[in-house]
């Protein structure tokens, strides 16, 4: 027998770096170059919960962290609070699959752009959001965190 390896599957070698977070009990992801720091609490009412850019019922009180979201053409950061935890990680292409034409016109999730399988496929998906399309249905907040909480932070790449 000879020990050749099997070529890899097309785009398994190519990946996505992605910030993972949770809200309530599914996990989601945002294009890490979207995100351009993260910090352990949201500065208090300045930041806009996941829940809401995404059209969901607000969530439970608990411990949340803060994303510092800047999309494309985006003039400045804005603060948004998700649940934990959060981390940097490289998604593998071949994992990713967009949304199906008609599922996409008819999805009622905010930003919603792909769905990724990173375990078992009895598990449920990782949700891929679309930064600038959820921020573009945030309610008018302040766009700049108060003085002080970037020094808080720490950049997610």
């Amino acid at each position: 027998m000879s020990d050749a390896r099997l070529p890899a599957a097309a785009g398994e070698d190519l990946a996505l770096d992605v910030v993972r977070f949770r809200c309530g009990t599914w996990s989601l992801a945002i294009e890490a170059r979207h995100v351009r720091g993260a910090s352990s609490a949201p500065p208090a009412d300045a930041a806009v919960a996941i829940e809401a850019l995404l059209g969901w019922p607000p969530a439970p009180a608990g411990p949340r962290q803060c994303l510092s979201l800047r999309p494309p053409q985006a003039g400045t950061a804005r603060p948004v609070a998700v649940d934990g935890p959060v981390e940097l990680l490289p998604l593998a292409a071949a994992h990713i699959h967009a949304l199906p034409p008609l599922l996409a016109a008819r999805c009622q999730l905010r930003g919603l752009r792909a769905l990724a399988w990173t375990g078992p496929l009895n598990q449920p998906p990782l949700l891929l959001l679309d930064a600038a399309a959820l921020l573009a249905a945030a309610p008018a907040q302040p766009l700049t965190p108060p003085a002080g909480a970037a020094a808080q932070g720490t950049s997610a790449h």
